[in-house]
């Protein structure tokens, strides 16, 4: 974080998507998921960057849009709604700019 640190750049952090039994994720199994976000969150609040949550979104899919059993992928839909939410949060931190 330090080479961030007098950089005059708007910076978002992407908490990780949500990976679990389902997708067969076994190295994330136990929540490691949760802890590596928990982790990067505090880290990011202490350096004043935007999180944007991906987590909390691809939770709420519930599976819904995995792309398949076994698969940690999402269908088009699933990543179309993942897109909205990631374009939405540069638009929220990006300085307003007047046009010529």
């Amino acid at each position: 974080m330090a080479e961030l640190d007098g950089v005059r750049i708007t910076t978002v952090f992407t908490a990780d998507a949500e990976l679990d039994a389902r997708a067969g994720c076994l190295a994330l199994l136990g929540g490691d998921d949760v802890k590596y976000n928990a982790i990067a969150a505090g880290v990011m609040k202490r350096h004043q960057i935007s999180t944007d949550d991906l987590y909390e979104l691809t939770k709420s899919f519930g599976g819904k849009f995995s792309a398949g059993s076994g698969d940690v992928h999402y269908t088009r839909e699933g990543y179309d709604r993942i897109a909205k939410q990631v374009a939405e949060e540069i638009r929220a931190v990006l300085p307003k700019r007047s046009l010529p």
